[in-house]
């Protein structure tokens, strides 16, 4: 499935694919998009509670894809900002391996940051990616601005180790 529109489609997509929200959920980006990725599974993880986790295209090809599998789903970052296509191509391993697979990209019609260097391109996919992150918090009926709760959130559990004033 490939979802380009900016994230709510990306989303929808994602989660009709089976492996998301429920199961892992894993990013892969080259380069910047890489930075974005672990950002966009950080907001994901805490909003939805799933266990999600983004890397760096070559890393996850040396291994830690290896725990991924059907029931998993796997975000690709501007695959078409990657000189060497291993993001794509790993989208296409992943599909092989039967897990759902989406595109995250700015809009074929917005042109606006298509000429923008790396770093201040991510800016517009840091909201897309928390808007994704939203979308799968609302799904899974999570408070996506509450991202510790129960014991973990008991207050002396995060007095300890603290410094004394």
């Amino acid at each position: 499935a490939r979802g380009s529109d900016g994230g709510e489609g990306c989303a929808r997509l994602a989660m009709d694919g089976g492996g998301m929200p429920g199961g892992a959920r894993g990013g892969v980006g080259a380069g910047a998009w890489a930075g974005r990725r672990r950002g966009g599974a950080w907001k994901s993880r805490e909003a939805s509670r799933t266990p999600a986790e983004g890397f760096e295209a070559e890393n996850y090809l040396h291994g830690f894809a290896v725990p991924f599998g059907a029931a998993d789903g796997l975000i690709l970052l501007e695959p078409e900002r990657d000189p060497d296509g291993l993001v794509a191509a790993l989208g296409r391993a992943a599909q092989e391996e039967g897990m759902a697979v989406s595109t995250l990209a700015a809009p074929r019609s917005d042109n606006s940051n298509q000429d923008l260097p790396p770093v201040l391109a991510q800016l517009p996919m840091t909201v897309r990616l928390q808007l994704l992150a939203a979308q799968f918090a609302l799904a899974k009926r999570q408070n996506p601005d509450v991202a510790i709760t129960g014991a973990w959130a008991a207050a002396d559990l995060w007095r300890l180790g603290a410094p004394s004033v």
